[in-house]
């Protein structure tokens, strides 16, 4: 199957099999995510190769965390809203006592 691009590990040993002569690059294009194997095609050595790859995978790796953190921080407001909701109704004087005078303007 294809290898995500946060798997940085199982890459760095892909590609260390192809550079040793073990692993054909047609194999490691169908193995690597298109976008990733974009970024690595034009390669000139296996640390260039590597280096690359990690580039590619802290940036996806950032890009799920900014993702997970404004989740986050969107349930966060939501969760915000429904307490001073909440606490807005809590404020409300029950019914009987705002039918009483003295709370009428």
């Amino acid at each position: 199957g294809v290898v995500p691009t946060r798997k940085l590990n199982t890459i760095q040993k892909l590609v260390a099999r192809h550079w040793q002569g073990r692993l054909a690059k047609e194999v490691l294009q169908q193995r690597l995510e298109p976008g990733l194997w974009a970024e690595l095609e034009g390669s000139t050595s296996q640390e260039d190769m590597l280096r690359r790859a990690k580039t590619a995978c802290n940036r996806e790796l950032k890009a799920l965390r900014l993702e997970k953190l404004a989740i986050r921080q969107g349930s966060r407001t939501c969760q915000g809203e429904n307490l001073l909701e909440r606490y807005g109704l809590l404020a409300l004087p029950p019914a009987e006592i705002a039918q009483d005078d003295r709370w009428l303007p």
